[in-house]
């Protein structure tokens, strides 16, 4: 169980400190990552709470366990409750109030008032329960209580990615909080039987897998390519270690048998070696993770190596969205797409899809003004999320495009143009019936961005011709 331990540990740093860097400034981030951070410390020390003999130091442990689940669970209630919004939703006197009656509970835990002495009958460790019991269920399962609730009512609520995400959080965090309540406290304190202690290492997987599949897969706080990234790091610094202990057994047993040489120099060889090949190693990581859990990647590789080449030199306007289509059918695979240019006369887009316009859409319109004021692509699943924190208007607008969008089934549009949108590709949902991934999204803006340039300059050309003839 201690590998265990340790695995599932790393495992949930790992992803505090990967969430909390995507976006230090996001709230939800930083809730999720002390959530994460708590579990993860949590499983410390229910680990020596087992192993260690000592009735007093077994008392600590157990107290520190409590303790960690104050914070583990208020953390999630913040995490729940701000989630999906950048900024926290509950008021300043909510918010500290909560951090009070936090505290509080968390110096109770320490004292006797919840746990008065250790019981120890055949070899079986169960605490003696206080009155303050009562306190510390008021405080840590009402705010998981509280926390599932609003999870719940959120998921009825929400739509597209959002509730795609909220469903991954959902079922991962009521597994992992059915079964540590069942068999780490109902079993410990109302029936004095910790036998399953030792497997709660266990009962914290179906939140690391669930919240994983939702990062890897479904776009959980737009993490996905700084979780390869962390991926990469992780295994270069594993290996890198394991070498560097190898090397200095092995120099330890060749040099200092031959030489004088004393055990700073060979730790001084071992370093430089390593910092030398590190580069080299990540570099090999990097393919190899690449290829046994992003395979994507290389075809997104190609089809952006093409497009670099292919679209700069291209003047003619068909020219440019036929190769754009091609190569987000290669890496993205939609259910349709069209194409609209904009007709400056008359100020609105026209359709040159031979579809008859499928976005009657004017040069003032909201889509237009959201993609401008955003200088990015306009996603449709996260509309919803984009609304929030806005005013009662500007949601309405907001629900209107949706509405709009749903209505023609388009889920991203994506604005040609160094300035102003010169054109429009509209694309349908995946073919898959997935969301879309933050690499899909990576590889469309930086597609964006190359046919822009190949755009403006396109058009620019028609318009020096048209004043030659």
């Amino acid at each position: 169980m201690l590998i265990i331990s340790i695995i599932i540990t790393i495992s949930l740093l790992v992803i505090a400190v990967i969430v909390l860097t995507s976006n230090a400034k996001s709230k939800t981030n930083l809730f999720f990552s002390i959530f994460c951070f708590t579990v993860a410390l949590w499983t410390v020390p229910n680990y020596f709470a087992l192993s260690t003999t000592s009735p007093n130091l077994v008392l600590f442990w157990m107290r520190l366990v409590m303790a960690l689940a104050v914070v583990q669970s208020i953390s999630f209630f913040l995490f729940i409750h701000t989630f999906p919004s950048s900024k926290i939703q509950l008021s300043n006197k909510k918010l500290l109030s909560l951090i009070f009656v936090g505290v509080l509970t968390i110096i109770l835990c320490f004292t006797p008032l919840l746990f008065k002495s250790l019981k120890i009958v055949d070899d079986q460790r169960s605490p003696v329960v206080a009155n303050g019991l009562f306190i510390f269920i008021f405080t840590a399962v009402g705010s998981i209580i509280a926390g599932f609730v609003l999870l719940i009512n959120k998921l009825i609520k929400g739509t597209g990615l959002k509730k795609l995400q909220l469903k991954y959080i959902l079922s991962g965090s009521l597994l992992m909080f059915l079964l540590i309540l069942t068999f780490n406290f109902i079993m410990v304190v109302f029936f004095s039987n910790p036998q399953f202690v030792k497997y709660a290492p266990l009962f914290i997987l179906p939140f690391v897998i669930f919240t994983a599949v939702a990062i890897i897969k479904h776009r959980l706080m737009g993490i996905r390519l700084i979780v390869r990234k962390g991926l990469i790091y992780l295994i270069t610094l594993v290996v890198s270690l394991i070498f560097y202990v190898a090397l200095i057994f092995f120099l330890q047993a060749i040099i200092e048998s031959t030489t004088n040489i004393n055990t700073i120099v060979i730790n001084f060889m071992a370093v430089l070696v390593i910092a030398i090949g590190f580069e080299p190693l990540r570099h090999l990581v990097r393919k190899t993770v690449d290829q046994l859990f992003f395979p994507e990647r290389k075809t997104l590789n190609q089809s952006l190596a093409r497009i670099k080449q292919e679209l700069p030199l291209k003047v003619d306007v068909k020219k440019i969205f036929e190769i754009t289509k091609q190569e987000i059918m290669k890496v993205v695979p939609v259910s349709n797409i069209f194409f609209q240019i904009l007709d400056r006369k008359k100020g609105s887009y026209q359709d040159l899809s031979g579809d008859g316009g499928v976005l009657d859409l004017k040069i003032n319109s909201p889509i237009i003004k959201i993609m401008m004021a955003q200088k990015d692509i306009l996603v449709r699943e996260e509309l919803p999320i984009q609304a929030e924190n806005k005013s009662e208007v500007e949601r309405k607008e907001f629900e209107e495009i949706g509405k709009e969008l749903d209505k023609r089934k388009i889920a991203i549009v994506i604005p040609l143009g160094l300035e102003k949108p010169s054109g429009l590709v509209l694309c349908g949902y995946k073919k898959s019936k997935e969301a879309f991934t933050s690499d899909d999204i990576q590889f469309i803006n930086t597609l964006r961005r190359q046919a822009s340039v190949a755009l403006d300059n396109a058009l620019l050309y028609k318009q020096a011709v048209e004043r030659i003839k």
